[in-house]
């Protein structure tokens, strides 16, 4: 996982080609460039390169720009886009709750007056922080790397059960991955490294983001729920068992039922509860929805009852 600070200037022409694009700026163009290519846009960053993989990889690029542009940096469909705002522990709160109406950017060639006033910003930075270039840094994501390694630890965890008569102490992992963490069956959240330093430190659970009609089947009453939730639930088992090598059980956080279009409801008007905006509250107090949930749950913790400790919580 280790990243380098540096990017070289073809390097940076192949990882901004997809960028350029975008904003009409062509490769040719950027090739002709006699000096350091100059990215000038209006941004915000991101809340985690999950959302943001494109971007997150360049790191000359952030920004606020029309949606369809937005889609195309993101490799998502405005579906994928709108699941991702709306389930991700309220990104779109996080995010203001607003896009706000951009016109599409697009690049422009600086003028004289732009390069000068570029000139006398890098003058004021070296005037109080010196030449950065030069100035002794650790590579980015170095903490990944080092949070990774067992350097510096007691070694492999090889608990082979969940001490249960002590006070839960639950954090949340500083590699987790939010939205749908299970369908990313290759990506590890909780390396050695860090669950050996969590264990050290007395941590005796994490958790973690779930959507339960992702991660069981909804039977008769809801055949369209449960897309990959095997590939999820294998992905689960694995994480269990990692953690309680370190004597740390895993905690499912679920929000749950979810709200869901108002589409989901033409034949179940019945179960239709408060509607906010185009979606509306799954009822529980419809049976069919209580059955729904305890089947689902039953069916998630009867997989994984003897791979450690698994809980729920739910606000």
């Amino acid at each position: 996982m280790k990243r380098s600070n540096r990017i070289d200037r073809r390097a940076f022409l192949e990882s901004g080609a997809a960028v350029g694009t975008v904003f009409g700026l062509a490769g040719p163009a950027l090739a002709a460039e006699t000096s350091a290519v100059r990215v000038g846009l209006i941004g915000c960053g991101n809340v985690s390169h999950t959302f943001l993989p494109h971007l997150s990889n360049n790191p000359h690029v952030a920004l606020v720009s029309a949606y369809d542009q937005l889609l195309t940096l993101l490799g998502m469909t405005s579906e994928e886009l709108a699941y991702t705002l709306r389930e991700d522990d309220f990104l779109y709160v996080k995010l203001g709750s607003l896009k706000p109406k951009c016109a599409p950017l697009r690049y422009q060639e600086p003028d004289a007056a732009t390069r000068q006033r570029a000139a006398e910003i890098r003058k004021l930075v070296e005037q109080f922080f010196g030449d950065l270039a030069t100035t002794p840094r650790e590579p980015r994501f170095h903490f990944v790397e080092y949070l990774s390694s067992l350097e510096g630890t007691r070694g492999q965890g090889d608990s082979r059960s969940i001490n249960r008569e002590e006070p839960l102490r639950m954090v949340y992992s500083y590699f987790g991955i939010f939205g749908d963490p299970l369908d990313e069956p290759d990506i590890m959240p909780f390396p050695d490294g860090l669950l050996a330093r969590l264990s050290e430190m007395g941590v005796n659970g994490i958790w973690m983001h779930v959507v339960l009609r992702r991660l069981a089947p909804g039977g008769e009453d809801f055949p369209e729920f449960g897309g990959g939730h095997r590939q999820r639930l294998l992905t689960l088992k694995k994480l269990v068992a990692h953690a309680k090598r370190y004597g740390i059980g895993i905690y499912l956080y679920m929000n749950e039922p979810r709200a869901m279009p108002h589409s989901f409801f033409e034949n179940r008007l019945e179960m239709a509860g408060v509607r906010e905006g185009e979606f509306l509250a799954l009822c529980t107090s419809d049976p069919q929805v209580r059955k729904w949930l305890r089947d689902s749950l039953a069916h998630v913790f009867g997989k994984l009852c003897h791979r450690g400790t698994v809980g729920v919580y739910q606000l």
